[in-house]
C-alpha cells in the first residue's frame, strides 16, 4: 500500500508544506517583535531564557496567529486520505482488497492515516522549535524551569508541559485525520475533500464560538462548554483555549474533543464501513 500512497507529487507536497512552516515561523517573529528596537531585542534574549518556548507557544496562539492551524488543517487531510479516495475512485484498491477482507483493508488505512497525521505533527512542533532556537535562545535550563500557568497542562516543569503538548497535540490530528478518514463514504467529490480539513478547523472555530455565545445568552451553561468540544482546534492544539466561556483545566476541553471526535469515528465506521 505505502509505494501506491507516497508518491513524488506526495514528497514535494512535503516539502512546500515543511518550508512554509518555517516561513510562517519566521513571519510570526517578525510580526511580533517588529517594533521592538533591535539593541533592546538583543537584551531581551540575553536576560529572558525562556523567551524560546514562550514564542513557541505565541505560534500556538490561534487567536493570535492563524497561519500554521490553517496549514495543518489543510495537510492533515492530503497526506493519506486523499491519496485512498483516489484508489477507491479508480478501482485501484481492489488489487488490494483482493489479498485482505474489506474490515482489514479499512483497519490497516485508518492506521496508516492516523500514524502518518501523528508523525506530520511531531515532525511540525519539531521543526518550528528548531526554526525559534535559530531566532533566540531556546536553552535546556528553560525547560527545567516552572512552566508559565497560561499553558501548565500538568503541575510539572515547562520541560515536561512541553513534550505534554506535542505528544497530545500529535495523537489530536491523527483523530482528526481518522474522522475525515471516515467522512470519504459521504463526500466524492475530490477537490471539496481535499480542503475538509481548512473546513472543518475554519466553521468549527467560528461556529462553536458563535453558537456558544448564544447559548450564553440563553443561560445554558453547560451546553457552552459542550458545544466547544466540537472545535478541531482542542485537538491539535491541547490546552490552548480560544473562547473565554469555557471554563476549567486546560486539558478538559482536549479530552472532550477526543471523546466527542472518537465517538463519531466509531458511528461513522459503523454506520458506513461495515456495509
Amino acid at each position: 500500500m505505502l509505494p501506491l500512497l507516497f508518491t513524488r507529487r506526495q514528497k514535494i507536497l512535503f516539502i512546500i508544506y515543511f518550508l512554509l512552516i518555517i516561513i510562517t515561523t519566521l513571519i510570526t517573529y517578525r510580526l511580533e517583535y517588529a517594533n521592538v528596537p533591535a539593541s533592546e531585542l538583543i537584551l531581551m534574549k540575553k536576560q529572558m531564557p525562556d523567551m524560546g518556548i514562550s514564542f513557541f507557544y505565541t505560534i500556538q496562539e490561534v487567536g493570535l496567529y492563524l497561519y500554521q492551524f490553517f496549514l495543518i488543517c489543510l495537510i492533515l487531510n492530503n497526506i493519506i486520505n486523499t491519496q485512498l479516495l483516489t484508489l477507491k475512485q479508480n478501482h485501484h484498491d481492489y488489487m488490494i482488497i483482493t489479498r485482505l477482507t474489506k474490515q482489514e483493508y479499512h483497519h490497516k488505512a485508518m492506521f496508516l492515516s492516523f500514524i502518518s497525521a501523528f508523525m506530520i505533527m511531531l515532525m511540525t512542533h519539531l521543526l518550528t522549535i528548531m526554526t525559534i532556537k535559530c531566532l533566540m535562545p531556546f536553552p535546556l535550563g528553560s525547560l527545567l524551569g516552572e512552566a508559565v500557568d497560561q499553558y501548565q497542562l500538568i503541575p510539572m516543569n515547562a520541560g515536561m508541559n512541553l513534550l505534554l503538548y506535542i505528544f497530545l497535540s500529535s495523537i489530536g490530528g491523527g483523530i482528526l485525520a481518522l474522522f475525515m478518514f471516515c467522512l470519504q463514504a459521504y463526500i466524492h467529490n475530490i477537490y471539496l475533500y481535499r480542503v475538509l480539513g481548512l473546513i472543518l478547523g475554519f466553521s468549527t472555530l467560528l461556529g462553536g464560538i458563535l453558537f456558544s455565545g448564544f447559548l450564553r445568552n440563553l443561560h445554558v451553561d453547560i451546553l457552552v462548554q459542550l458545544v466547544l468540544f466540537i472545535q478541531t482546534i482542542n485537538l491539535t492544539h491541547p490546552g490552548i483555549i480560544l473562547n473565554t466561556m469555557f471554563h476549567g483545566p486546560l486539558l478538559v476541553a482536549y479530552f472532550g474533543s477526543i471523546c466527542f471526535y472518537v465517538f463519531m469515528i466509531i458511528l461513522l465506521y459503523k454506520g458506513k464501513h461495515n456495509d
